[in-house]
């Protein structure tokens, strides 16, 4: 059966996850107070930083990381073992699988680390592998048995089928369009949203590429020439001064006539004489460094980026594991379903066109039919369907038209609307420069919802970057409890003028 390699799998990148997140947490908690201490304004605030030492902050942005990258390492490995027919029995696709994982996982650090560093740091690859591999074994007290060939077939003919569906009727807007007219018309799948505004700024600092981390602190050599134009230079790509070396993620030192940047990775837990350390050095001249830093600055983050390849994982997992693997649990209840009722030779068939037929569902669920056909953008925005007057939204934001000139009665209606209705105002606002955008917006920005708030700092941003909305956005970084919500205003306040 497929159920312990696949928990293997997962348990295995549940660990990984758990401790590269934690790692980053403790990394960026040290990061964030340097900082203060040397009196700037960062994100996360006060209220977050006090969260990265727990448990939580750690163990649920990691679950981003096993459901898209551990589910596409498992998914690959699992495809391997019976690709090669080596899933026929139990105590072979436990070591096959084993064996598959600790390449993979291998070959990743090899891409991210290089082959020497890699080689330093095999045993602590090797242990979490190891650990999972025993762990199956000893569990293991029954003979697993071979995956039926009805099943397969079924399963990979309903993938064929849904797939084509999807990619010929689906647009890029596919997972807003999800989010919108799915996941927002649920209980779960308000949870589901929440859970990703809230805690998957934790899971994207902890792969992010170090020049594209949005908290980033620097250590100037004193001695260095010009260094108030390089500090000014350097704050410009966000790069902010610290008082002491050791808390800085970049080092510009002066030890000759060059510069030498010394851009390091390594989180609190980690020391410079530990194999999983990570430090990249760039040798320039200042002058150079002055007239061309942003392919100086890129070239340190390429050499200094550990986390390319989990970040390819990550994406990969997103646009093929998760949505796979919702379709086979979608095939396996369905087959189980269908099994109380039918005989086992047509339980598998009827899984597979069930499972077919989702797609359609989907399609016609993320896509509302306008009743009336193709009518004027107006009277779509003033239907009684909020699906409809999303979508009238959505087309009004691409098409870049002005609100207030094409039905400005439908405002009062909106603001009182769905959570989707409420986003896509603020989005339309964005780009209605009238009178009452902004106040709208204003209004916006104390949504209960937390995307509505976002689009509403965005849009906001657009129509008026002067001082007194510079000081909310500046409040919003001080008081709001959400580092997605930080994001988006320090965002901003970096645009306005001061």
């Amino acid at each position: 059966m497929l159920v312990k390699p696949l928990l293997s799998g997962l348990a295995a990148s549940e660990i990984i996850s758990f401790f590269l997140v934690r790692a980053s947490n403790l990394d960026l908690e040290e990061t964030v107070r340097a900082l203060v201490q040397a009196g700037h304004l960062v994100v996360p605030n006060a209220l977050v930083v006090q969260t990265l030492g727990r448990f939580p902050s750690a163990f649920f942005p990691a679950q981003f990381l096993v459901m898209t990258a551990g589910l596409f390492v498992t998914g690959i490995s699992l495809l391997v073992c019976f690709g090669l027919g080596l899933g026929i029995k139990g105590k072979r696709t436990r070591a096959t699988f084993f064996v598959l994982f600790f390449l993979l996982f291998n070959l990743l650090v090899i891409l991210d680390h290089g082959l020497v560093q890699s080689l330093k740091a095999l045993p602590f690859t090797l242990v979490i592998p190891l650990v999972v591999f025993v762990t199956m074994q000893a569990s293991s007290s029954s003979k697993t048995r071979a995956v039926s060939r009805h099943s397969l077939v079924s399963f990979l003919a309903a993938l064929c089928i849904g797939g084509t569906i999807l990619a010929t009727q689906a647009d890029p807007g596919v997972f807003l369009r999800l989010r919108d007219h799915v996941l927002f018309d649920n209980l779960p799948g308000k949870s589901i949203v929440s859970y990703y505004y809230r805690y998957t700024p934790f899971a994207a600092q902890a792969i992010q590429a170090p020049l594209k981390q949005q908290i980033k602190s620097c250590w100037i050599h004193p001695e260095i020439a010009g260094r108030k134009r390089v500090e000014k230079i350097l704050a410009r790509f966000g790069w902010l001064t610290v008082a002491h070396a050791p808390s800085a993620g970049l080092i510009l030192d002066k030890t000759s006539d060059p510069l030498k940047f010394i851009l390091g990775t390594a989180p609190p837990l980690l020391q410079p004489g530990n194999p999983l350390f990570s430090s990249k050095k760039v040798m320039v001249g200042v002058q150079e460094f002055i007239s061309s830093p942003k392919p100086i600055l890129e070239a340190c983050s390429q050499k200094a980026d550990t986390r390319g390849g989990l970040r390819f994982l990550c994406l990969w997992g997103v646009v093929t594991a998760m949505p796979l693997f919702a379709l086979l649990a979608f095939f396996v209840f369905a087959k189980w379903g269908a099994g109380t009722f039918l005989p086992p030779a047509l339980s598998a068939p009827t899984a597979g066109l069930l499972t077919a037929l989702l797609p359609v569902l989907l399609i016609f669920t993320l896509m509302p039919r306008d009743p009336h056909g193709a009518s004027p953008l107006g009277e779509r925005l003033l239907s009684e369907n909020a699906g409809i007057r999303v979508e009238a939204l959505r087309t009004l934001c691409r098409e870049k038209r002005n609100l207030w000139e094409v039905v400005p009665m439908a405002v009062a209606r909106l603001k009182k609307g769905t959570t989707p209705e409420r986003y896509w105002l603020a989005n339309a606002l964005a780009l209605a420069r009238g009178p009452e955008s902004a106040g709208v917006l204003k209004a916006l920005m104390k949504d209960p919802a937390l995307n509505v708030r976002c689009a509403a700092i965005r849009g906001l941003f657009r129509l008026d970057r002067g001082r007194r909305t510079r000081t909310l956005f500046k409040e919003i970084i001080e008081n709001s409890s959400h580092w997605y919500e930080q994001q988006y205003a320090w965002q901003a306040l970096r645009g306005c003028r001061p």
